[in-house]
């Protein structure tokens, strides 16, 4: 290869990161009374700060609203939401149709492991891929646990970013799923039991 061509490699490679670096959460320690900025958000459990320059903080905190989590996010504005009347849903976005969820239980003042794009959640349950290889699994965890319920299920899917077009929870251990399958794109459907 020439020098050119290494260097115009080179340069796309660190723009590529740079890109990613923004678009993503750092953990960072600060002091909330020193923020600056417009606060977007507020309850007895969460606060979102808007600082400019598509800068953003979010803090939540514990029944005794002391400060158990801050963490500083570039790019699109952190969504948090509550899941139930326990459980806060702290939504990072990682670009088209990827989306990183965290999650705390107040009542046991607990964090969960961060789930990429999940599907469904609902009944303390989580479902969502695995994409540390592939085949990728479909999984379906206990959020908080996983030795109370963790379940991989194989699926067909097609090789695209979101091949799963609906997914709900009927009850607490029936999951609802429609998916596209194969290089076709064909609609499949098909009905989870978790009891098994």
């Amino acid at each position: 290869m020439n020098n050119r061509f290494r260097c115009f490699i080179l340069l796309l490679l660190i723009s590529f990161m740079i890109f990613i670096e923004s678009n993503f959460t750092h953990v960072q320690d600060f002091n909330e009374s020193e923020l600056n900025g417009e606060v977007l958000e507020e309850n007895n459990y969460f606060k979102i700060i808007s600082s400019g320059e598509a800068k953003y903080y979010y803090i939540i905190y514990n029944k005794e609203k002391k400060n158990v989590k801050e963490e500083e996010q570039y790019g699109t504005i952190p969504v948090i939401t509550y899941i139930d009347e326990n459980t806060i849903q702290i939504l990072i976005s990682g670009g088209v149709n990827t989306f990183f969820c965290t999650y705390y239980n107040i009542d046991d003042d607990k964090f969960s492991k961060q789930y990429e794009s999940p599907v469904a959640i609902k009944y303390g349950k989580v479902a969502y891929f695995d994409y540390s290889e592939y085949p990728y699994k479909f999984v379906v965890s206990d959020i908080f646990d996983k030795d109370l319920l963790f379940k991989e299920f194989g699926l067909d899917v097609s090789f695209v970013v979101s091949p799963i077009t609906k997914a709900e929870f009927v009850d607490e251990y029936t999951l609802y799923i429609v998916y596209m399958s194969g290089e076709e794109y064909e609609e499949k459907t098909v009905i989870l039991d978790l009891n098994k």
